[in-house]
Parts: structure tokens; C-alpha cells; sequence
């Protein structure tokens, strides 16, 4: 968790964080739902799929702004108020 005064004094720094992990929670969440969509019994790897997608994004394809009320999964990422 991000304390108050570490936000304060890292805000850009978090902001980015906090922006990069919204866009791999949501590519992960597309990615998940493409495969129950079109999975035909065949074995797919969510993982390397990802991986693979996230190596090729750029920060200019990032979905902003965070909507409002989003909290990270990892618990790494949330501020002190989440």
C-alpha cells in the first residue's frame, strides 16, 4: 500500500504505476474473455498470450484516465485511502 506521504512525494511516479497496472488488469481481463468467447477446447496460455501483448503496447495505447473508484488487485499499488 502506498501511504499518504509516499503519494505526496512520488505523485507522477505513482500516477504512471497506477496507469500501467489499470491497462494490464484490462488487457488481461480482454484477453480472458476473448479465449471463453472463442475457445474451441484447445489449451491456450492466458500468461504468454499477455506477455506477448504487453510487450507491444505503448504508453500511447493506454486507456485513461483510471476511472474513478478503480482499485489494483495488488495490493502493492493501492493508496492509503483504498
Amino acid at each position: 500500500m502506498i501511504s499518504k506521504q509516499e503519494y505526496r512525494n512520488l505523485k507522477e511516479y505513482y500516477d504512471y504505476q497506477r496507469l500501467r497496472e489499470y491497462n494490464k488488469e484490462k488487457l488481461r481481463e480482454r484477453i480472458s474473455h476473448l479465449i471463453e468467447q472463442f475457445d474451441d477446447e484447445e489449451e491456450v496460455n492466458i500468461d504468454k498470450m499477455f506477455e506477448r501483448m504487453w510487450a507491444d503496447m505503448d504508453e500511447e495505447d493506454f486507456d485513461r484516465p483510471i476511472p474513478w473508484g478503480w482499485v489494483p488487485k495488488d495490493p502493492k499499488w493501492r493508496l492509503w485511502n483504498e
